[in-house]
């Protein structure tokens, strides 16, 4: 093999902010990926993506109290167990009371 070959080139991880199960993505369409020495940076638009799959309601809390989190319909059941019990167990960091 040569020098170079074989080499794959990572993609930047971006995490995109979600809001109601919505993740929003820079609405940057017809913009320049670079910026020029000295520009200031906007604040990039957001526009709304539609959710990749349909969730499942969980709630965390005990007897009257209400602590919903919402998981992935689509997670093996002993996965969500374990993650449900992980929750639970962290679940002042994870759920809160409306």
């Amino acid at each position: 093999m040569k020098k170079g070959e074989g080499a794959s080139r990572s993609l930047p991880n971006k995490t995109l902010p979600q809001i109601n199960n919505a993740a929003f993505a820079p609405n940057d369409t017809g913009k320049s990926s670079r910026q020029d020495e000295g520009e200031e940076i906007e604040e990039e638009a957001l526009k709304e993506l539609e959710s990749t799959e349909d969730l499942e309601i969980i709630n965390l809390g005990k007897g009257e109290e209400t602590k919903e989190i919402r998981i992935g319909k689509l997670i093996p059941p002993d996965f969500k167990q374990r993650l449900t019990e992980l929750l639970r167990e962290y679940e002042d960091i994870f759920a809160w009371s409306y």
